[in-house]
């Protein structure tokens, strides 16, 4: 099965202590398919262009501002959480708004529902590239490919700021490894084809 691995293996272990299985013992990697930034995003309606202007207003309006998530504990929400820590401001300095998926909290970002959320590139670069929406910093360690203009948190004063989303291919615990390296194979020639590699780009991962 393909997995969100940043989340079975990240953010739900680190928060779940009662977790319907072990996320190292009862899977058995097979590839990782892919990985990707996230990208802290404004809406038209923000009078801000830089990760500093918004910090700062969040610190000059303390719980006034609202940022959207797929939910709590999700990697928009941690991320967000992670932002506000570093920047040293409680995380009530601005508003949660959990939504039920990731496609309404984006269209919350686009309605002016909300005032910002940190989400991955996947089903923004449209709104981005249209002016929709303004990205101001993106959480991977180097500029993104895809987003070239647009500077890493390193680069706005958040030195270790890092967040990757990556999605991989696994099997039950136990399958036995001439299985795992068929697939292996398998994934590895299909990633060497140019329609799978563009539709794995558009996946929000």
């Amino acid at each position: 099965c393909a997995l969100p691995i940043s989340a079975t293996h990240g953010s739900e272990p680190a928060f779940n202590h009662a977790l319907p299985y072990d996320p190292y013992a009862d899977l058995a990697p097979i590839i990782l398919l892919a990985q990707g930034a996230l990208v802290l995003l404004v809406g038209k309606q923000m009078q801000v262009n830089s990760v500093a202007e918004l910090i700062a207003l969040i610190r000059a309006k303390p719980g006034v501002l609202k940022f959207s998530s797929a939910g709590y504990l999700t990697q928009q929400h941690l991320a967000v959480a992670m932002m506000l820590q570093r920047a040293g401001l409680p995380q009530d300095a601005c508003t949660h708004v959990p939504y039920r998926g990731l496609v309404e909290a984006v269209r919350g970002l686009l309605a002016g529902e909300v005032d910002f959320m940190i989400v991955s590139t996947g089903s923004t670069k449209g709104y981005i590239a249209n002016g929709d929406l303004r990205a101001l910093a993106i959480t991977s360690a180097e500029r993104s490919t895809h987003l070239p203009n647009v500077p890493t948190f390193a680069e706005t004063g958040f030195p270790g700021y890092q967040i990757i989303a990556w999605c991989a291919l696994a099997a039950p615990a136990g399958t036995p490894r001439p299985i795992l390296d068929r697939w292996n194979a398998v994934a590895n020639e299909a990633l060497q084809d140019g329609e799978v590699r563009g539709r794995i780009e558009k996946i929000d991962y």
